[in-house]
Parts: structure tokens; C-alpha cells; sequence
């Protein structure tokens, strides 16, 4: 299941403060979630950003077992480097 949001929209208001968003959630199994952040900018995943994802996922999903990967799209239309 691949979800593109993480709150659910109607009853979290975007930019709520205290809530986060992410790119790409898949629950793999009922204890196992994998987070893909898109970075394309630079800056990636702090520490404190790690650590707010982990905690999100593991008060709404219960998932005892995460991963959270950081993805950067290679820029290139053809695919060489």
C-alpha cells in the first residue's frame, strides 16, 4: 500500500503544527513500514528529521520495524551519468 500523505487529510489540516508530512509510506506487513524521502535539493535527512519520522510512524502505524530511505532522483533524461 503506498500512500502519498501521511496524516488523513480531513482531520489534520496542512501546515498543523506539530504534524509532518512525508513523501512515500508503504506498510510492507502489519509490523514493518518504509518511508522514502525524495531529496533533490542539496540538504538531506537530519538526524531530528530521522527521529521525527520515526516517531510518527511508530504512533500511527504501531510498526515495530522502519526504514526510512532517502531517495535522489538522478537528473538525467536518459538515464547516463
Amino acid at each position: 500500500m503506498m500512500k502519498s500523505v501521511f496524516e488523513i487529510p480531513d482531520k489534520i489540516r496542512r501546515g498543523k503544527k506539530g504534524s509532518i508530512r512525508i513523501d512515500v509510506l508503504e506498510k510492507v506487513h502489519q509490523q514493518m513500514v518504509c518511508v522514502y524521502d525524495i531529496k533533490t535539493g542539496r540538504s538531506g535527512l537530519s538526524p531530528a528529521r530521522i527521529g521525527e519520522i520515526s516517531k510518527s510512524v511508530a504512533k500511527h502505524f504501531g510498526a515495530a520495524n522502519f526504514t526510512i530511505i532517502e531517495i535522489r532522483p538522478n537528473s538525467s533524461i536518459n538515464g547516463s551519468y
